[in-house]
């Protein structure tokens, strides 16, 4: 078994007890919309009135460990929101309202970089709330 193989059965083992498909998206987005707080937001003003402000990285993270993918970025009303990419489809659940007329800029590639290294502690407690 390499090395990939036993960190993709390592990371579906601490999030799902089995091998995670299609069905389990829904499940994942339930248990992170039940599991967002102050302490895993990036926003100062975060609220219960707004769970999800300031919650798109680390959502962003949590899908990108459970299935893979990439983590893409934009920018609106200069606030950044990150959602993820895999095998083609765009999955965001974050469910970070935006503006329909408000312009958004699609952020070049490496725009998320380091992004697991600035959300770490974020992104463990969330992880530690979600688990299925």
């Amino acid at each position: 078994m390499s090395v990939d193989q036993q960190n993709v059965v390592w990371r579906k083992s601490r999030i799902f007890k089995h091998d995670v498909g299609p069905s389990d998206l829904s499940d994942l987005s339930k248990a992170v919309q039940r599991a967002l707080c102050a302490e895993t937001s990036s926003a100062r003003d975060w609220s219960a009135d707004a769970p999800h402000r300031g919650h798109s990285d680390v959502v962003a993270l949590i899908v990108q460990y459970a299935y893979g993918g990439t983590i893409e970025c934009g920018r609106t009303d200069g606030v950044y929101h990150y959602w993820n990419r895999i095998d083609g489809y765009t999955i965001d659940l974050s469910g970070t309202p935006h503006d329909a007329d408000a312009e958004f800029v699609y952020c070049p590639n490496g725009a998320t970089n380091g992004l697991r290294h600035v959300a770490q502690e974020r992104f463990d407690i969330l992880f530690d709330r979600i688990r299925i």
